[in-house]
C-alpha cells in the first residue's frame, strides 16, 4: 500500500491521533493510547473507539484509503505483470483495481464483505475465461457502511466466527500455492 500512496501504520495511527485530538480536544489522553498499545492493529481500535461512532471511525479510513496517486507508478506495474491467476489482498484499498484499468487489463474486484462475491469466486477460481479476480480478504473501502475490517474485533469475528470465511481461506491455503508480497510475518493473528 506505501507504493499506491498510502500511510504506513505509524502514519495512519498519527493521523488517526490527530483525528482523535481534533474531535475530543482534551478528553482524551491520546499520547497515553498510542503508548500503551504498541500492536498497530490494537491501537487503532482503541483510537478508533475515541472517535465515539463506528460510522466516524469508518470515514476516516474512507478518506485516508481514498484514490491517491502512487509513489511509483512503476512498482504496481510490475506487479500487475507477474503471471498470477488472481491476488488476495489484506488491504482495502482499491490501487491494483485502478492499475488495471489503466493498463486496460481485464479483471474483477470482490471482497468478503459479501458471502455470494466468496462463493462465486471459488465456483469461477479454475476457469481461464475468467478474468483475474483482485480479492480482498479484509473488506474494501467501496463496501457498505459496517463491511470494512478495522478493529481486532472485527478481525477475529471474521476469522474465528465466520465459518464461510474460514473455510474459503483453508481451501485457498489447500489448493493454491500462495505467494506473500509485503508482509512480515509478525502479525500473532496470522502466525
Amino acid at each position: 500500500s506505501w507504493w499506491a500512496g498510502y500511510p504506513t501504520w505509524r502514519e495512519l495511527i498519527r493521523n488517526l491521533a490527530a483525528a482523535v485530538r481534533d474531535r475530543r480536544a482534551a478528553e482524551i489522553n491520546v499520547d497515553l493510547i498510542v503508548a500503551n498499545n504498541q500492536n498497530p492493529l490494537h491501537c487503532l481500535q482503541k483510537l478508533g473507539a475515541e472517535m465515539v461512532q463506528r460510522s466516524a471511525f469508518e470515514e476516516f479510513i474512507r478518506t485516508e484509503f481514498r484514490p491517491v496517486p502512487p509513489r511509483d507508478p512503476t512498482v504496481l506495474g510490475t506487479f500487475l505483470n507477474l503471471p498470477f491467476q488472481h491476488i488476495t489482498s489484506l488491504n482495502f484499498e482499491e490501487s491494483l483495481e485502478r492499475v488495471h484499468s489503466a493498463l486496460g487489463r481485464a479483471f474483477g474486484s470482490t471482497s468478503s464483505a459479501n458471502a455470494y462475491e466468496i462463493v462465486s469466486f471459488l465456483r469461477m477460481i479454475n476457469e481461464p475465461s475468467h478474468p483475474r479476480q483482485i480479492f480482498h480478504l479484509h473488506g474494501k473501502v467501496s463496501d457498505p457502511q459496517g463491511k470494512i475490517i478495522l478493529t481486532e474485533d472485527d478481525y477475529k469475528g471474521l476469522y474465528h466466527q465466520n465459518p464461510l470465511f474460514t473455510k474459503f481461506l483453508w481451501l485457498l491455503a489447500a489448493s493454491r500455492t500462495l505467494l506473500f508480497f509485503g508482509f512480515g510475518f509478525t502479525d500473532p493473528d496470522f502466525i
